[in-house]
C-alpha cells in the first residue's frame, strides 16, 4: 500500500522529463532497483526485494492507464 508520503513523492514527478532509466539488480537489498533520472538533475528510485514487473509502453492517457490497473488508483 502507498502511504500519503509515497503518493506525494510520486506527484513530484509530474511535469518532469525523464532523461535516462537505470536498472540495478543483485544479491544486496533492495535486490531490484529502477532509477528514473530527470533532465533537471533529480532522480526517483523504485525498489523491491521481489521482482519488479512491467509490461510495455502503451498509447493513451490517464483514462487508458486506469483500465490497466488491477487495483483502484489512488492519488
Amino acid at each position: 500500500m502507498f502511504s500519503s508520503k509515497h503518493l506525494a513523492k510520486l506527484n513530484e514527478m509530474q511535469g518532469k522529463t525523464i532523461s535516462q532509466v537505470m536498472i540495478a539488480e543483485g544479491p544486496k537489498r533492495p535486490r531490484n532497483q529502477v532509477f528514473l533520472l530527470f533532465t533537471d538533475g533529480t532522480f526517483f528510485e523504485i525498489y523491491s526485494d521481489e521482482q519488479i514487473k512491467g509490461t510495455s509502453i502503451d498509447t493513451g492517457g490517464i483514462d487508458e492507464a486506469k483500465t490497466h490497473g488491477a487495483n483502484p488508483f489512488v492519488g
